[in-house]
């Protein structure tokens, strides 16, 4: 197989940066050795942040964000490294722009930190609003994009966007085990791994160079080539294409889940600025029960519990509970959808 920048397998040496170029085209990206490839988008966020956060940072984030994001913020707080600055979204998960000025007035801030849209809930941000206003007050604009990316529309020059980190899976439709960050020329976050990069060997110290100085070690170049796969289908597709699949998808279920008796959605109840992510519940019933019946009887796979994001649930008010989350996807039909509401109605009318 060979291994790019160690060997002179001609294939497999171009296979990441055929990858790479279809990623950047896909965010806007003018260079596109700015994105670098990992593990997941954990690891990527995590370099982000620890990469670029300094002694005595105030960092500002929302109520709205993933344990990828709150995680290594808490660690930081508690270490007295930073200061954190936790933005209350609406219960359906909207992060308010003028909520987010009033708070960069206050005291300078090194960084901005928001999910595009929210694992619980689906809402969708602004991030053009959101970007120009972070850029009025010259702090890092960094974006969770795991939500979106493959199935929204995101220009990191007019979103004003300086990292951006995503998973190759999800609705990027690439395989498990792949992540990626973009950082702009105004960021050069310090390396989270250090070791061989391929490239300046005889180095004693890690290289300055993008994207060398974040991909250490033997990447999963299985995972690109089907990363690469996944994003010719995309572009071919067409990422309006695939958003407005995406609002067909939303319409259905909403449309269905209004006439379903006792049925908690928790986000948004309309299908604009909303992805087909659909978290539920029934008053006084166990969410576990919900999803083994629909499990059990309809073959129906969901995720129960708090989806790795209790501040979200405490935001939305399903702490500590949980729901039921079902996510539809780009492949999955009217019929499909239509199975589904029938099967949730068919649940919820039984679930006394």
């Amino acid at each position: 197989m060979g291994n790019p920048g160690r060997s002179n397998n001609p294939e497999m040496n171009r296979l990441p940066f055929r990858t790479r170029s279809l990623l950047a085209r896909l965010l806007n990206v003018s260079d596109s050795s700015r994105v670098a490839f990992g593990h997941n988008a954990t690891h990527m966020i995590n370099l982000g942040i620890r990469g670029l956060v300094r002694q005595g940072d105030r960092i500002i984030t929302t109520s709205m964000e993933h344990n990828a994001v709150s995680r290594p913020l808490r660690y930081l707080e508690k270490l007295g490294i930073i200061e954190l600055v936790i933005l209350p979204c609406s219960t359906t998960g909207l992060l308010d722009s003028e909520d987010l000025r009033h708070a960069l007035k206050q005291q300078k801030t090194a960084m901005v930190i928001v999910n595009h849209a929210s694992n619980v809930t689906g809402t969708v941000n602004d991030l053009t609003a959101i970007g120009s206003i972070v850029r009025d007050y010259d702090a890092y604009f960094m974006v969770d994009c795991a939500q979106t990316v493959g199935a929204f529309p995101i220009d990191v020059e007019k979103d004003c966007i300086d990292v951006l980190a995503g998973p190759g899976h999800k609705s990027l439709l690439g395989p498990t085990g792949t992540g990626f960050l973009y950082v702009s020329h105004r960021t050069n976050p310090e390396p989270l791994i250090f070791g061989g990069t391929g490239t300046r060997s005889g180095l004693d110290y890690q290289p300055d160079e993008m994207p060398d100085c974040y991909e250490s070690g033997t990447q999963n170049f299985h995972g690109l080539a089907g990363l690469e796969a996944a994003l010719q289908y995309i572009h071919s597709r067409g990422i309006a294409a695939i958003t407005q699949r995406k609002k067909e998808l939303c319409t259905w279920v909403l449309d269905g889940f209004k006439n379903i008796p006792g049925l908690i959605l928790y986000g948004k109840t309309t299908p604009e600025n909303r992805s087909p992510v659909f978290s539920v519940g029934k008053k006084d019933v166990d969410i576990a029960d919900i999803a083994n019946a629909l499990l059990d009887d309809y073959g129906i796979i969901t995720r129960t519990g708090l989806h790795c994001a209790p501040w979200a649930h405490q935001t939305a008010g399903s702490y500590p509970m949980g729901t039921v989350r079902l996510s539809p996807g780009l492949f999955h039909t009217r019929e499909d959808i239509d199975m589904m509401i029938e099967a949730v109605d068919s649940v919820f009318r039984k679930m006394k």
